[in-house]
């Protein structure tokens, strides 16, 4: 079954991605292009007006995840990010049009265009300066595990292999 006959269906269709091995990219604005680009237009939609529902614009209908999201509300879960939209990804841009805003989204911008990020209530990037960790030592300390995981794999021999 294609993608548009799963909506039609009533599917749920949720995205994600699992590493940067898997698409060369952990940027879910990268993910988002994908179903446009493996299925076309769906139906007779014009170009972005199906995206949302495909791109998570929908989460309240995630499996397991119950009553507590899908909206902004008091007592609701949420995450939501703040996108700065006064860049050359979203120009020329018309704002009163939510097609026009979803179609920038979804074939324009990547991660870098995201300003701010809240998590359940919790500011956690603000203006493009993430406020709950730091950085740098985080970055450092992955390097460091990973060359280390490196130094303890055993790799055969390749003309050890095929012999």
């Amino acid at each position: 079954m294609r993608l548009p006959e799963m909506l039609a269906a009533g599917l749920n269709i949720g995205l994600g991605h699992d590493a940067a091995e898997c698409n060369n990219s952990r940027d879910m604005f990268e993910v988002m292009k994908w179903p446009r680009c493996c299925t076309g237009r769906c139906g007779s939609t014009p170009a972005c007006s199906r995206r949302p529902t495909w791109c998570g614009w929908r989460p309240a209908t995630a499996p397991r995840v119950g009553h507590e999201t899908g909206q902004l509300g008091a007592g609701q879960k949420a995450d939501v990010i703040l996108v700065e939209t006064n860049s050359t990804m979203f120009t020329p841009l018309m704002p009163e049009s939510a097609e026009h805003v979803f179609s920038h989204l979804v074939f324009a911008a990547n991660g870098s265009c995201v300003d701010t990020t809240i998590c359940d209530g919790k500011v956690l990037m603000e203006g493009r300066r993430i406020l709950t960790i730091d950085e740098d030592e985080v970055i450092a300390k992955a390097n460091a595990a990973f060359r280390e995981v490196v130094g303890r794999m055993v790799v055969p021999d390749l003309e050890t292999v095929q012999a």
